[in-house]
C-alpha cells in the first residue's frame, strides 16, 4: 500500500527494500506478492523514469512464483516507446533468466522449476533482446543488450562473432558508457585474432583490408582516452589488426606511444595504473625498441616519485631501447642511479641495466656497435676500480664477471677482436683493483665480514668473490691477470677463516687451474690449498673435490688428462637459470597475445597464475567432492582396522598402493610455472637424505645426461640442473595420475649422499609418502 505513493525517491526506497528482502524468507515472498498490481500498474504510467522502475523493481524480485509476471512485464518494456524503459527491460531480461536457471538447478521441484524455464524459453524475449542489440537507435539501450546476450550466451557465441554486429558497434562506441566500450573492444580482439588465424575452428575467413581500416578509423579515438582500460584495449586491436602489415604495424606502434606515455605520466592516474601502463610499455619496447629511441627520455627514473615496480620497468625498459645514438646519455643517466646510497636495491638493478647495455647483441633490433659497447664496458671497470662503495663494487664486478663470460664464449670471427679488446680492459681494470689493495682479495671486499652491510649486500659480495676467483683463476692461466697466483695466496691462507663453502671451493678450483698453467709459481700454494681442503676441510663436498682431484694430479698422465677435462668442463658450467633469461623472448612473444591483462603485470600468461576449474565448480560441486573423498578415507580407514579380512586387506592395499603410486609418463610443467609453483607450494617433504653408491656419485657429476634420462623413466622430469665436478643441482617435477597434483624435487647430489626436499599443493600424506619412496627408489 505504501508503495503507491507518487513522491518517486520514495517508491524507488520502497522497491529497492522489498527487492532486497524479498528472498530472505517465506514470509518477504508473501509480502513481495502483495506489491506485484502496484508494480503492474506502474509499469503502463506516464512517466517512463517511473515505467522504467517498476521493471527493475519486479525483475528484482528473487521469487520463482513471480516469473511469470516478471516475463510479461520484461515483454512490454522491450516493445516500450521510450528508450530508459527498453533498457531496464534488457537488464530486466537477464535477472530472469537468472532466476530460472538457479531455480531449474536446484533439484528440488524439478517438474515445476523445468516448466518455468520452458516458460521463459518460450516467452521469445531473447530474440526481441537480440533484434534490439541490432536495430536499437539507443546506445543505452544496445549496450544492455549486449551485455546481456554476452551474460547469457558467452563472447564466444556466434551471434557475437558477425562482422556486421561488430562494424556497428565500433561505429557508435563513443556513445557507449566505458564498461560497455571495453566490452565492445574485448569481442572485436576475439574476432580480429580468430581471422588472423588460419587454423582457427570455426571458419572464421581473414578480415578485408576495407573492414580492418574501417574498424581503426572508427576506433582511433578510443586510444586516447582517459580511461587506461580503454586505451589498452584499443591499442591491442591495431596491433592485431596490423601483425601481418609490417609497415602499418610499425606506424601503430607510432600512433599509440604518445598516448600510453601520456596515461603513465598523467598526474591523475593512480600509482597501480600507471605501473600497468609501464608494465605494457615495457612488453612494446621488447616487440620494437626502435620506435622509443628518441623517447628515451620518457623513461628516466623519478627517484622520489615513481614506486619501485615502476622504477623496475623504466630500467628494463632503458636497457631495451638503447641503440648507438642513445647509448652515452642513457648509461651517463644509469650511473646517476647506482650512485643512489639511500636505495641499493635500485641501484643494484641500474647496473644490472647498464650491463644489458655492455651485453647488447649486434642482431637487437636497437643497434648498439662494438664502439659502444666497449665505452660501456670501460665505464663499468672505473666504477669498479674507484668507488668506495661495497655494493657498487660488487656490483660492477658481478657484470665485468658477465661480460667476460659472453666474450669467452663467442664464436663469431667478426667478434674475435671486439672480444679481445674487452678482455683486455676488464682484465686490466681487475689487475689495477688487486694491485690498490696489495694483490689481496681479501681487502678487496673488507665489509664482507664487517657486518655493517645489508644482508642484500653480503649476498652480492659472496657472489662477487666467487666471480673475482673465476676470473683469477680462468684468465690469470690464459695469461690476461698476470697476478693472478699472488692474489690467491691471501685466499688460500684465508681457508681456515672462511664461512661460506662456495667460496672455499671457488679458491681450490682457481689455484688448479693456475697450477696446470702456471706451475712454477702456483706449486707451494696449491700444495697448501690442496691439503687444507682433503684433510681439514669441515664441507664434506669440498673435502671429497679435493680428494679426487689430487689423486688424479698426483697420478698417471691419464689421469691428469682427466682431471684437465673435468676442470675445463667446470669452467665452463654456469649457473641454474629459469626463464628469467633463457626464454625471456619465448615468454614476451607469448605475452604480447595479452595485452590489457594483468599478465602483463605479473610477466605470466593468464594460465599459470589463474586455475580456471575452481571457477567452473558450483558451491555443490565443491561440497560433492569434498564429501567423495571424505568416503575413500572413511573406506581406508575401515581396510587398515579390519583384522578379521586381513589377508584380503594386504592384497587390497598392495593393489590400491600400486595403484596410487602410478605416475604421469610424460609429464610437462613450463619453467616459469615451475618456478611460480616453486614459491607458492609447502614444502610435503624437508631435507632428505639418501645415500646412494660411488658409481652412481660419479655417474650424477660426469654423466649428467644419463642420469636426467634414468629420472624420467621413473617419471620424474628435470626443469633444470647445474653445478660443478663435485656436486650437481637438479630441480625435477612429476605428477600423480589419480589427483593431478604436482610434485616438485629440488635434489642435491654430492659424491656419496643426494639429499633433497619436495614442494606439493597436494594435501593427501599417503600420496606424499608414496612419491618420496617412489624418488628415493629412482636414487638406489
Amino acid at each position: 500500500m505504501n508503495a503507491a505513493t507518487g513522491d518517486i525517491a520514495t517508491k524507488k526506497m520502497l522497491y529497492h527494500y522489498i527487492g532486497v528482502y524479498s528472498d530472505k524468507s517465506k514470509e518477504s515472498e508473501e509480502l513481495a506478492m502483495m506489491t506485484i498490481n502496484t508494480l503492474q500498474k506502474d509499469t503502463k504510467h506516464e512517466d517512463p523514469t517511473i515505467r522504467g522502475l517498476a521493471i527493475r523493481s519486479m525483475t528484482s524480485l528473487r521469487s520463482k512464483s513471480l516469473v511469470e509476471y516478471s516475463i510479461e512485464c520484461v515483454k512490454e518494456g522491450l516493445r516500450d516507446a521510450h528508450p530508459y524503459a527498453r533498457k531496464a527491460a534488457c537488464l530486466g531480461c537477464l535477472k530472469v533468466y537468472r532466476l530460472c536457471c538457479a531455480s531449474s538447478s536446484s533439484g528440488r521441484n524439478g517438474a515445476e522449476n523445468e516448466d518455468i524455464l520452458n516458460a521463459f524459453t518460450e516467452s521469445g524475449i531473447l530474440a526481441t533482446v537480440e533484434k534490439l542489440l541490432l536495430e536499437d537507435r539507443d546506445a543505452n539501450v544496445v549496450a544492455n543488450a549486449l551485455v546481456t546476450v554476452v551474460e547469457i550466451f558467452g563472447e564466444s557465441d556466434p551471434r557475437l562473432q558477425n562482422v556486421a554486429l561488430l562494424t556497428a558497434l565500433t561505429n557508435k562506441i563513443r556513445d557507449f558508457g566505458e564498461l560497455s566500450q571495453h566490452l565492445v573492444l574485448k569481442l572485436t580482439h576475439s574476432y580480429a585474432v580468430l581471422a588472423n588465424d588460419a587454423s582457427n575452428s570455426k571458419k572464421i575467413p581473414p578480415l578485408p583490408d576495407d573492414v580492418k581500416y574501417q574498424w581503426m578509423n572508427s576506433l582511433e579515438s578510443r586510444i586516447s582516452s582517459p580511461n587506461t582500460s580503454i586505451a589498452l584495449a584499443a591499442s591491442r586491436i591495431f596491433l592485431e589488426l596490423t601483425k601481418n602489415d609490417p609497415s602499418t604495424h610499425q606506424r601503430v606502434y607510432e600512433r599509440i606511444k604518445p598516448s600510453l606515455l601520456t596515461l603513465a605520466t598523467a598526474q591523475t592516474s593512480g600509482v597501480e595504473t600507471s605501473a600497468v601502463v609501464w608494465a605494457h610499455l615495457k612488453l612494446l619496447a621488447y616487440r620494437a625498441p626502435i620506435a622509443f629511441v628518441t623517447d628515451y627520455k620518457s623513461f628516466y627514473v623519478r627517484v622520489n616519485a615513481d614506486s619501485f615496480e615502476i622504477k623496475r620497468c623504466k630500467l628494463r625498459t632503458l636497457s631495451l631501447i638503447a641503440d648507438a645514438q642513445n647509448c652515452t646519455r642513457i648509461v651517463d643517466e644509469l650511473f646517476e642511479y647506482v650512485n643512489d646510497v639511500q636505495d641499493e636495491h635500485f641501484a643494484r638493478l641500474a647496473m644490472k641495466a647498464i650491463g644489458r647495455v655492455a651485453r647488447k647483441k649486434k642482431e637487437s633490433f636497437a643497434m648498439m656497435d662494438a664502439e659502444k659497447r666497449l665505452m660501456v664496458t670501460k665505464k663499468i671497470c672505473d666504477v669498479f676500480v674507484e668507488t668506495t662503495s661495497p655494493s657498487s663494487k660488487a656490483d660492477s664486478l658481478i657484470e665485468i664477471g658477465m661480460c667476460l663470460r659472453q666474450c669467452a664464449t663467442s664464436q663469431d670471427g667478426e667478434e674475435e677482436e671486439e672480444s679481445k679488446e674487452c678482455r683486455s680492459i676488464c682484465c686490466q681494470a681487475i689487475e689495477s683493483a688487486l694491485e690498490s689493495v696489495q694483490f689481496s682479495v681479501l681487502d678487496m671486499f673488507p665489509q664482507a665480514h664487517s657486518g655493517v652491510v645489508s644482508s642484500a649486500t653480503t649476498k652480492s659480495i659472496t657472489r662477487a668473490r666467487s666471480i673475482l676467483l673465476w676470473l683469477l683463476g680462468e684468465f690469470g692461466a690464459s695469461g690476461f691477470i698476470d697476478s693472478a697466483p699472488y692474489a690467491l695466496e691471501s685466499s688460500i691462507e684465508n681457508l681456515p677463516e672462511e664461512v661460506y663453502p662456495s667460496i672455499r671451493t671457488e679458491t681450490f678450483f682457481a689455484s688448479l687451474k693456475l697450477f696446470c698453467k702456471r706451475a712454477p709459481e702456483m706449486r707451494k700454494a696449491f700444495g697448501t690449498c690442496l691439503k687444507w681442503c682433503a684433510t681439514e676441510d669441515s664441507d664434506s663436498t669440498a673435502r671429497a673435490t679435493a680428494s679426487v682431484y689430487g689423486s688424479l694430479m698426483c697420478s698417471s698422465s691419464s689421469s691428469r688428462k682427466i682431471a684437465n677435462d673435468l676442470l675445463l668442463a667446470h669452467s665452463k658450467l654456469g649457473s641454474v637459470q629459469f626463464s628469467e633469461e633463457l626464454e625471456e623472448q619465448e615468454r614476451f612473444d607469448r605475452l604480447f597475445n595479452e595485452m590489457d591483462t594483468l599478465a602483463i603485470t605479473y610477466e605470466l600468461e593468464e594460465k599459470k597464475f589463474i586455475d580456471g576449474s575452481s571457477l567452473t565448480k558450483t558451491e555443490e560441486e565443491e561440497e560433492e567432492t569434498i564429501r567423495q573423498r571424505a568416503q575413500q578415507r572413511q573406506q581406508q580407514l575401515d581396510q587398515e582396522t579390519s583384522l578379521l579380512q586381513f589377508d584380503d586387506f594386504e592384497a587390497a592395499d598392495d593393489e590400491e598402493r600400486e595403484s596410487s603410486s602410478s605416475l604421469n609418463p610424460n609429464p610437462f610443467l613450463d619453467p616459469s610455472q615451475f618456478q611460480l609453483n616453486w614459491q607458492l607450494f609447502p614444502e610435503v617433504a624437508k631435507n632428505q637424505s639418501v645415500m646412494i653408491s660411488p658409481s652412481l656419485g660419479a655417474l650424477i657429476t660426469q654423466s649428467t645426461s644419463v642420469f636426467i634420462d634414468r629420472l624420467k623413466s621413473n617419471g620424474f622430469v628435470t626443469a633444470a640442473s647445474g653445478g660443478d665436478a663435485t656436486q650437481m643441482k637438479f630441480y625435477v617435477y612429476t605428477q600423480a595420475t589419480t589427483s593431478a597434483k604436482w610434485y616438485l624435487i629440488e635434489c642435491i647430489a654430492a659424491a656419496n649422499k643426494c639429499d633433497w626436499t619436495m614442494k606439493s599443493d597436494s594435501v593427501d600424506k599417503l600420496e606424499v609418502d608414496t612419491v618420496s619412496s617412489l624418488f628415493n627408489s629412482s636414487l638406489l
